[in-house]
This record gives C-alpha cells, structure tokens and sequence, in this order.
C-alpha cells in the first residue's frame, strides 16, 4: 500500500554487476538458484510415501519413520536438515554484517535485458554452457569462514546426489545428526516431497528469492541512464503521492486512492502463429484476447524458465467488462480450486516466478489454483476500484463454478493483504467452501491513517469498539464484510506485522458469525508472511481437517 513496502519475490544479481566485495551476494544467488531447481525436481516426483507427523498423543507405527537404512540417495531431504540441522543450533548461517543487508543492496543491481522473445532461445542456448556453480562463500573471519564452508558443503553434498560409498557414508553421519526435529508438527499426515516444499521455506525464510541470472546482456546501461531512471522512478512516486493528498485532500478520495499501488508490469503473454514466425505480444488484455487459446507466458528476464505447465487466459468481468489477466496451475491430485487474489504492488508474475509460487502451492496443497491481475494491474484492462475488484472476484467464481464445472463447496477464496479484502467481499456474494485471509486489513482507511502515524497503529483490541462503529463508511471494509460470509474462516496475521498490525485481525475474527479459526504467527513480518512455513501448514489443516469436521 505504501511504496515502500512494495517487494517482489525474486531479485535477479548477475556477475557482471557486482564487484568483488559484494560476491557474496551472487554467491546467496546460486545457493538459492540451486536449492529451488533440485527442490521441485523432488516434489514433482510421482512418488508420494506417507510420512505422519510426530505428536505426543498420536501412535506412529515404526515402519512408517525412516531410518538410516531406508533413506536411499533418491528420498533424502533438502535444506533444514542439512543446512540447520546438521550445525549447532546456536549457529548462524550467515555473519549478521553479510546477510542482514543483501536485500537492501541488490535492487542497485538491476539487470537491464531486452524484452524481446528472441532472448528467450538465446538464453536457453546460453544454459548448456555455464559451469557448475561453485559456492566459495566470503567469510569476514577464520571462524565464520568455517561455519560458511560447512554448511556450503552440506548443500552441495545434498544437491549432488552421488551415488558411491563416500556419499553414502556420509548421508549415514547425516541422518545420526539430525533427529525428529526435522519432521514438522502436523494433525494431518504429510508426503515427503510436503516435507521438502516446507523446509525449502524455512530456508527462504523472510527474504526475497535470489536468482542468479544468466541473461545475455548486449551492453550495461551507463552512469547518465542509470541516474535517469532512478530520477523517473522517485518523481513518479512523487506524483502518485501529490495525487492522492491534493486531488482533492479529502479523506474519503485518500482512502480511495491511496488503496492501490498497481506497479509497472513485469510480464506479458504471447501466442505464437502457427503460420509464420511471428508472435502475438499481449501487454494489455482487450476483448479481441478472450477467445485465444495456448497463450504463454514471458517474464522480462528472458533467463526465466517460463512455467509451461501454466495454462494463461483472459476472463471479461460481469459487469464492468474489464478483460482480465489469469494463470491456472494444475494439481495432479485436486480436491478443491483456489482462487488467490495476490497482495498490493506487485502482479501475477511474482506468483509464477517466485517462490512459493501457486505451482509449488498447488503441489503442497493438492489443489488447483487459479491466479488472477486485479483490473489496472499486470496486462489486465480497467482501473482499479472496490466496484472493479468487487467485480473481478466474483466473475472468476462464476467462470469456476459454470466453465471448470467446479462445485461452489469445492472452491476456496485465498487472499492475501488487499487480496483478503478482496477475497472476503466475494465470499459474501457467493455461497464459496471456504475463505482464508492474510495479513488482511479491516480497513483500508485505517492501513492508509497509520501510514501517516495517526491511525490505531499500537491500540489495544478494546479501542476498537469506536473503530469498529466508525468503519461503516470506510473502503474496503473487511470488519465488517466478514460479518456476511456463509463459511468457515482461517485468519492469519504476523505478530509483528507492522503495516497491517494484529488489531485488525483480532477485530475481524471477532466479527465473524460463522465457524472461524486464526493462527498468529511469529518471528515473520507483513511483506513475508507466504515464506512462513508454518503458514502453509496450518492452511492444509484448514482444507483437510477443519472444513470437513
């Protein structure tokens, strides 16, 4: 909502634009690069074994918890158990002086790529010559420089998957260090490659996704342009700003302005023409798009590896007749369809390129799920509105419901930030299964006054009583949205979210008259809360356990 909490999931570092001081942070890149690539190559298996969660009160049969014997080179699991579990639990796994700050600095380090399809087959030709990546991590001190190569020789131990006395020796020392610790607390029974999406989090844990990027660059851009477009870039903030507190200064236009920080798109889509040579570049959905079929996806780093088992398509909405951008990923075991509505300042190519992105979700989760631009975000057409987003989520129900003849018990409304606010208005206008918010505002107005240090920032959940009484003519009202729902509610919120605090949870769960359920979570904040585990934990349990009790 504020531009400067807007972030993205990945961040792209590439060698030619970092020195030797900040190597790094290349070095993070291909750890991160690395560990996600042989991830997924794990939970895309067709293997799925059974893997119960250890709990106090629940008997666990001894055949169903792997030992050292049964682990064999191809069932092993990544990052926790390696990376943390394997080194002294007071350890760190980066000097606070190294790690704290990689984030903040590496958006100074931003890939300029032409945006063209052919770099897309140049990249792919590209790929089979680079090396294997070797990871020498920088080390302020003999001591730190050890823990670094420790862990550094975990992961590639892990990665490499060889198959020979050493390797296996060497998993045995593992599996002896590591104990029940790395099986998650869980009421529902999770499948290894669950396990694999769920430690890969915790390693990604409140940071941006890194990816080493290996774009071929034509030339860097200069000092002079480099300059213009961080001018461009800071007066365009200026502007947005001057907009919403000038034009007029009324409370009601700042709430509705304020409400929306549509960033400038990422990504588009494609059709290529089965006649020719040529492509059908889409950077803006029209009507003339709807019917088009086998429609891909281009990121502006041609070096991504687009999802191809994404299925693109537009909707036009009901009533507004905005044309819509939506991806669609496919779980090989679908009890129910998802419909995510992303959170504010950022667009559906964060939630394909990213990670977790709705693939890696609809993995963990078993679902289908459907991920959609708001209108005026992306290459979606419109402006953005309440009445626009309104319109939106309520259309993507319908297209479920009648074109994937899909149940309304069976679909889930998911929304996160602006998206649960989003979310709830249409679980109140369609009889849905189910309705779980994150770090949901219960108010936009209320996001928006403590922006400007004058709202209920820091009030105890008592005060909110006559804000609860105010709130009846706020924008995007979700406390008192939430009071119309026909179904059960998860509502989940960090502890220390500070953009979005606590006391708007707290107020929204009050006001819920059908089933509910929250879950507070700890050391994780407002921008990374999808990085929690936990999260997605407790979110399973909702699907498999509290909707059908």
């Amino acid at each position: 909502m504020n531009q400067k909490n807007c972030r993205h999931k990945h961040l792209f570092v590439t060698k030619k634009n970092i020195d030797e001081k900040k190597e790094h942070i290349l070095q993070i890149a291909s750890i991160h690069t690395e560990l996600i690539k042989h991830s997924r190559k794990i939970i895309e298996k067709e293997q799925n074994e059974d893997i119960f969660k250890i709990q106090n009160n629940i008997y666990i049969p001894e055949k169903k918890i792997p030992s050292k014997n049964d682990c064999k080179t191809d069932d092993v699991f990544l990052i926790s158990a390696t990376c943390m579990e394997a080194l002294p639990k007071n350890m760190v796994m980066f000097p606070k002086p190294i790690i704290q700050p990689h984030i903040e600095k590496i958006q100074n380090f931003g890939l300029k790529t032409k945006n063209t399809i052919d770099l897309q087959n140049l990249a792919k030709t590209d790929k089979k010559k680079i090396k294997k990546k070797k990871y020498a991590a920088k080390a302020t001190s003999d001591d730190s420089k050890k823990k670094m190569d420790k862990m550094k020789n975990e992961i590639e131990l892990r990665i490499s998957l060889k198959k020979n006395k050493e390797f296996k020796k060497k998993l045995e020392e593992i599996n002896d260090q590591t104990s029940n610790e790395k099986f998650y607390m869980s009421r529902v029974a999770l499948t290894k490659e669950q396990c694999v999406f769920l430690e890969t989090l915790d390693f990604l844990r409140n940071q941006s996704y890194i990816v080493n990027c290996k774009c071929s660059v034509e030339e860097m851009p200069s000092s002079f342009t480099t300059f213009l477009e961080n001018f461009l870039r800071y007066f365009h903030v200026f502007v947005n700003f001057s907009n919403i507190l000038l034009c007029p200064p009324v409370c009601s236009s700042i709430s509705r302005k304020g409400a929306f920080w549509n960033p400038k798109p990422q990504y588009w889509y494609f059709q290529e023409v089965d006649t020719s040579e040529q492509y059908n570049i889409i950077k803006k959905g029209t009507n003339l798009h709807i019917e088009m079929n086998n429609l891909q996806f281009m990121f502006e780093h041609p070096c991504v590896d687009y999802k191809k088992k994404f299925k693109y398509f537009f909707i036009e909405c009901n009533e507004t007749r905005h044309v819509i951008a939506c991806a669609f990923a496919k779980s090989p075991k679908s009890n129910y369809t998802i419909i995510y509505s992303h959170q504010n300042a950022c667009d559906i190519g964060d939630n394909i390129v990213g990670y977790p992105n709705i693939n890696d979700i609809a993995l963990f989760l078993n679902c289908d799920i459907l991920c959609y631009d708001y209108s005026g975000y992306g290459i979606s057409g419109g402006k953005p509105s309440e009445d626009a987003l309104k319109d939106n989520i309520v259309s993507l129900v319908d297209y479920v419901n009648k074109e994937m003849n899909v149940p309304l018990k069976k679909i889930i409304l998911l929304g996160f930030s602006l998206g649960g606010a989003v979310s709830t208005i249409g679980a109140t206008v369609r009889d849905v299964g189910g309705l779980i918010t994150m770090a949901a505002p219960a108010s936009i107005s209320q996001v928006i006054k403590n922006l400007f240090h004058c709202g209920l920032k820091n009030k105890k959940f008592e005060e909110f009583e006559e804000f609860e009484e105010e709130s009846s003519v706020t924008y995007f009202n979700t406390s008192q949205n939430i009071k119309y729902i026909t179904c059960p509610y998860l509502g989940i919120h960090a502890y220390n979210d500070k953009l979005v605090p606590i006391s708007h949870a707290r107020i929204i769960y009050k006001n819920c008259l059908q089933p509910k359920f929250s879950f507070y979570v700890q050391n994780s904040n407002h921008n990374y809360l999808d990085t929690a585990s936990e999260v997605w934990l407790r979110i399973y349990e909702f699907l498999y356990l509290d909707l059908i009790n």
